[in-house]
């Protein structure tokens, strides 16, 4: 019985195979190609937990693009659903499909901008100001918040902390967004320097969180004694849950800065970047533009002053003159 099924099994796939190869001399070997075969791989390491190849192949769309990648201000977790409404705002406005680039450090969506791997992105002053020095990066406009188009540094420590300054954390666990955040770790960093210290020894650990809520996180859980951070996410983050004030106190508060900048390759089309510029700058003015940029809490988008930077280009002239 077990040798007449295992016949019988090696006769079905026989009859399988010469099934596939008449399929396709009956419809021929291209169409199928044509109709199965997808043209782009996407990668799928971030977060992938499966066994199998971590890239798949899916058809790809001849739609035009805009390329939006987003340095991790905020984790991504919270970028995306904070921003899509404002993503997709942008794409139906240009006639255009957004296509959104996550990466894990603001060096990494500072390399998709230089080498034309992306057209627009939510930047941090800090890599505005290198890329701007470094490879013609353009800025596009600012957000005003709260009637104001500048962001400081906050240092925070647990709200049990005895310490009162940044210099009563010698020693200490400290926690930054990104090693090239202007308000995560350049102003500490900048200040320690200039009273003295050495900030890559000032400290036992330097934890890169990865985002400004994360740092956050960092000290509310004691994982760090103290964070340098963006007082936008800061504050963004107490009105979201009002409890976490009560487990953090603010030591120390920097210069207010230019605040994060929506900047462009400069590669990207002329034409199709002031069409974009256009269409940020009067997103206030009708209703449904209006609703989106109050739920990212900014009052409207518009072009600074060029010497809006000119402090965090004195910052980057001291700590990265060479780059």
């Amino acid at each position: 019985m077990s040798r007449r099924r295992t016949i019988f099994m090696f006769l079905i796939i026989i009859g399988v195979i010469i099934g596939v190869y008449t399929t396709m001399e009956l419809f021929g070997q291209n169409s199928l190609n044509k109709l199965y075969t997808p043209r782009k791989w996407v990668n799928l390491d971030k977060n992938y937990k499966g066994g199998i190849n971590k890239r798949v192949l899916v058809p790809e769309s001849t739609d035009p693009k805009l390329r939006i990648a987003m340095a991790p201000i905020m984790s991504p977790e919270k970028n995306l659903p904070f921003y899509k409404n404002l993503i997709k705002y942008l794409g139906e406005r240009l006639g255009m499909e957004p296509v959104i680039l996550q990466r894990s450090s603001y060096s990494e969506v500072n390399d998709l901008l230089q080498y034309d791997n992306c057209d627009v992105g939510f930047i941090c002053t800090y890599p505005f100001v290198l890329g701007e020095r470094s490879y013609g990066l353009k800025l596009l406009v600012v957000p005003r918040i709260n009637g104001k188009i500048t962001s400081q540094s906050f240092i925070i420590v647990p709200a049990e902390s005895s310490a009162a300054s940044l210099m009563d954390l010698r020693g200490k666990r400290f926690a930054s967004c990104d090693i090239i955040s202007q308000t995560g770790w350049i102003y500490p960093a900048l200040w320690l320097q200039q009273h003295g210290e050495n900030p890559k020894q000032f400290f036992s650990d330097h934890i890169i969180a990865g985002s400004h809520d994360r740092a956050i996180q960092a000290v509310v859980s004691g994982f760090a004694d103290g964070a340098a951070v963006q007082n936008l996410v800061y504050n963004r983050m107490i009105k979201d849950d009002p409890g976490l004030a009560d487990k953090i106190s603010i030591i120390q508060k920097s210069p207010e800065y230019g605040t994060a900048p929506l900047v462009a390759n400069p590669k990207m089309d002329p034409a199709v970047r002031e069409r974009l510029r256009r269409v940020l700058l009067s997103m206030h003015e009708s209703p449904e533009g209006r609703e989106i940029l109050a739920g990212l809490g900014i009052d409207r988008y518009e072009v600074p002053p060029d010497s809006l930077f000119d402090d965090v280009r004195q910052c980057a002239a001291l700590w990265n003159p060479q780059y």
